[in-house]
């Protein structure tokens, strides 16, 4: 029986179609967190991009000098936010994500509008960008708290690294509306991570190792109290198992050396690591920090998050 051969049109319009619904599904199934404010479904203001305030001090306090920051994170600007422009960014960041899952609600899997689609592609672009400038705008209170934990250069290295990606997850989880500053509730959250790991390190030198599963956990924001909870670990793995799903070759190869995944099962430092693939220790970090996200969106998506 001979085939029947599509018009190329119609190739075209067949494929493109099938990549928009793999775009809505990706969509559909992603986790959009947000703070919910009342202002968000009464006003479009919240979302504007250009609201006319004075996002940044005139005159940041130097306790952290800019030099030191940028040695570990070259390109950060090292500006701190004002008060208003700190309430403005969070605001924005969680207004931008809220209009996005209300867009989502409009996404019909099996036909999806390209319209839709793109406007809520972009609102989530946007706030990653607003994240972004928050995150940079409070590097420099990381690598202060880094400098009272680390006992070594190389410990503060890495322990910046590690409290970058603590960072985002304050960021996600603050709410903006409850009158304090964010730099308030980031410290808590930075000193517990720098606690728990510098506590690990001296558990490492008495020869009490801790599981890498279990180093990786706390990285995806879990709170490894117990390493022994074989469902909590199972889960693990199997989001180990599945990470090519959502990871790039190359972001899984820095998560298993960073975090000592393969045979060896020895952390890698980012000094190490940036000889190994050619790369900076910055361009390292970014890729650990991005990897991390996107496997922490995964996990909450197809039920694998980790509680232990």
């Amino acid at each position: 029986m001979a085939s029947i051969a599509l018009h190329p049109q119609r190739r075209c319009r067949s494929r493109a179609s099938a990549a928009l619904r793999r775009r809505a599904e990706q969509l559909l199934h992603r986790e959009i967190g947000f703070i919910h404010s009342q202002s968000f479904a009464s006003s479009e203001a919240a979302c504007e991009d250009d609201a006319g305030v004075e996002i940044y001090l005139a005159d940041a306090p130097a306790n952290v000098r800019c030099d030191t920051v940028r040695s570990v994170i070259p390109q950060s600007t090292s500006r701190l936010l004002s008060i208003d422009g700190e309430q403005y960014l969070f605001r924005r960041f969680n207004c931008l994500k809220y209009r996005a899952n209300v867009l989502r609600g409009q996404l019909c899997p099996t036909r999806p509008s390209l319209r839709v689609v793109e406007q809520i592609e972009q609102l989530l672009a946007a706030a990653q960008t607003v994240r972004s400038q928050i995150a940079d705008a409070n590097l420099r209170l990381v690598a202060s708290i880094a400098r009272r934990f680390a006992r070594l250069e190389q410990d503060f290295e890495e322990l910046v690294a590690e409290g970058g990606v603590i960072l985002l997850a304050a960021i996600d989880k603050f709410d903006y509306e409850r009158g304090y500053r964010f730099s308030t509730y980031a410290t808590h959250a930075l000193q517990r991570h720098f606690c728990r790991y510098t506590a690990r390190r001296s558990r490492r030198a008495r020869t009490e190792v801790t599981t890498p599963h279990g180093v990786l956990a706390e990285a995806l924001g879990a709170v490894p109290t117990d390493t022994s909870d074989q469902e909590s670990l199972d889960r693990l793995h199997q989001l180990v198992r599945r990470w090519d799903e959502c990871l790039s070759a190359r972001e899984q190869q820095v998560l298993r050396l960073r975090y000592g995944l393969g045979r060896e099962q020895q952390e890698r430092t980012l000094k190490n690591l940036s000889g190994e693939m050619g790369l900076s220790k910055e361009r390292v970090r970014q890729i650990q920090m991005q990897a991390l996200r996107k496997l922490r969106e995964f996990a909450e998506a197809h039920g694998l998050a980790v509680e232990l």
